[in-house]
């Protein structure tokens, strides 16, 4: 009979890098040094299957990551990790070249976009989705103001579900839109002003919702575990 090989019997044992001196350790550790080289071989055979469009997501992510960071600590003067009102009116009047939000604007930012950590800030978590409602508000604001007043038949500035489900669907270039989508936009109207009146808050919201920034209600619970920072 040949004598037993383990290497034989299991052909991938022989591409595990064991140090020189396994031969020589006990048996359980021997066995503890083979488990970790092939947990390391796993690994780098997962890493070896990431697709190059999903490697190029990742380090998109990567990126978009450090950005984010980058512009906290630019703007978090008092360095609590996070932005606060005044430094979230800096980002935002940068982005508007120079010129600042108006309080309404400002605070109807803050209410929308501090829906992770609810501490009246803007954290690391949220500031991406704070600065797409900003972009998106400043890009289509004209035109949704404008599609409001044409649907207010009863010319007292007010406007209600049904008016407002036309005022989307024109919008949506003429698509029907969803009962959900109305209630979304009714409900943040309604929660950061009166909800029924052609105010700020409301065209804000039709903004937002325009440019699909609205996440949903899974995403805006807050983190249980706590909040993202920066370390």
């Amino acid at each position: 009979l040949k004598p037993f090989s383990a290497s034989a019997a299991r052909p991938e044992l022989r591409t595990l890098r064991l140090p020189t001196s396994a031969a020589s350790m006990p048996a359980a550790a021997a066995a503890t040094v083979i488990v970790t080289a092939k947990r390391r071989m796993r690994k780098e055979s997962l890493q070896r299957q990431i697709c190059e469009e999903r490697q190029k997501a990742i380090e998109r992510n990567v990126a978009e990551t450090k950005t984010l960071k980058e512009l906290i600590k630019r703007y978090d003067t008092n360095h609590s990790k996070r932005l606060e009102a005044d430094q979230v009116a800096r980002l935002l009047q940068d982005m508007n070249d120079g010129r600042e939000p108006s309080q309404v604007e400002l605070d109807f930012i803050i209410k929308l976009c501090d829906r992770k950590c609810i501490n009246g800030a803007i954290d690391l978590s949220e500031l991406k989705s704070t600065i797409g409602a900003w972009k998106a508000y400043l890009k289509h604001k004209e035109s949704v103001s404008a599609s409001l007043v044409e649907y207010d038949r009863s010319g007292k500035c007010h406007i209600d579900r049904e008016e407002l489900r036309r005022c989307l669907e024109l919008l949506n270039g003429g698509l029907a839109v969803t009962s959900d989508e109305v209630d979304w936009v009714f409900a943040r109207a309604s929660a950061l002003g009166d909800g029924t009146c052609l105010t700020p808050e409301l065209v804000m919201t039709m903004t937002v919702w325009y440019a699909h920034q609205h996440e949903s209600e899974s995403d805006e619970r807050p983190a249980e575990q706590g909040c993202c920072t920066i370390s």
